[in-house]
């Protein structure tokens, strides 16, 4: 899934910000194996220190909802994460660094890199992974950078509070912003998880989670030459592999909708982007 970060794919249609360009990425790896076995123990994961690897790779359509002629626009991203948690007391510090960004589409077969100086994250979490402290990034909306924070929600799953089992429900909401060049977007998000019946995972030690969440959007640009407005809604749905001990995402697969209005000085666009996202541990 990705709302956080759909926003300023969605938005580059509309901004003159330039990017360096470099060689094509690679190849994404292929979807693992999975077993189904039966979910029959109660859950109540402990989370531990350590430091991993992830590999997030989106598949997405972007269209101008209002434009019959104009054809979707294919776009291609792979983003490449550190994430660390050491354990303090009764609280992790989590810090989370972007390693690596490509974003290519039909029309320009390119590599996009985002400077990763703008890329970081660093925050205090509960041994739940909720958040104690705001959360602090260190990019600015003065730069085209993406936030690491929209896309920690995606690393980082909010596991229960108390003992659970198969089909146990539980929620959580939180507020990211989302930069794109001058254009600041919040983002407000609510999401749902439960816990399957059956493992639907390759890992042997592991659980299965259903999410569901929805999401709205709301920013300007500064004041000056090429004020920007942008509002809309998201949805997404996914399944979740976690370590069955310490809750650490192993995998997940998703797919959500962005629905978003841009307006600009030249007019307005109504944008949809629907996109497929898959994301690994890879160590």
């Amino acid at each position: 899934m990705l709302l956080g970060t759909s926003v300023p794919l969605i938005l580059q249609a509309c901004s003159s910000t330039r990017v360096p360009v470099l060689n094509p990425p690679g190849n994404v790896p292929p979807r693992d194996t999975v077993l189904t076995v039966p979910m029959n123990a109660k859950w109540k994961p402990e989370s531990k220190s350590g430091r991993w690897h992830y590999i997030i790779h989106d598949s997405s359509t972007v269209s101008i909802s209002n434009d019959t002629t104009a054809q979707a626009r294919p776009i291609e991203s792979t983003v490449s994460y550190t994430l660390s948690f050491t354990d303090s007391a009764d609280v992790i510090l989590l810090t989370a660094q972007m390693d690596s960004m490509t974003v290519t589409n039909q029309k320009s077969p390119a590599r996009i890199t985002t400077d990763t100086i703008h890329s970081r994250l660093r925050e205090i979490i509960s041994k739940q992974h909720r958040p104690i402290n705001q959360r602090q990034q260190s990019f600015s909306c003065t730069t085209a950078s993406i936030s690491v924070a929209a896309r920690v929600q995606q690393l980082v799953i909010p596991l229960p509070m108390i003992e659970v089992d198969a089909h146990s429900k539980w929620a959580d909401t939180s507020t990211v912003v989302v930069c794109h060049g001058r254009v600041a977007l919040t983002e407000f998000r609510t999401n749902e998880f439960k816990l399957a019946s059956s493992v639907a995972c390759k890992q042997n030690n592991a659980v299965s989670i259903y999410r569901t969440g929805s999401s709205s959007f709301t920013g300007a640009s500064a004041e000056g030459t090429g004020h920007l407005n942008a509002g809309g809604m998201a949805t997404e749905s996914g399944i979740l592999c976690l370590d069955r001990s310490t809750g650490l995402l192993l995998s997940s697969t998703g797919e959500s909708r962005v629905d978003l209005t841009v307006t600009t000085s030249r007019g307005i666009f109504p944008f949809t982007q629907n996109t497929v996202t898959s994301i690994q541990l890879i160590q």
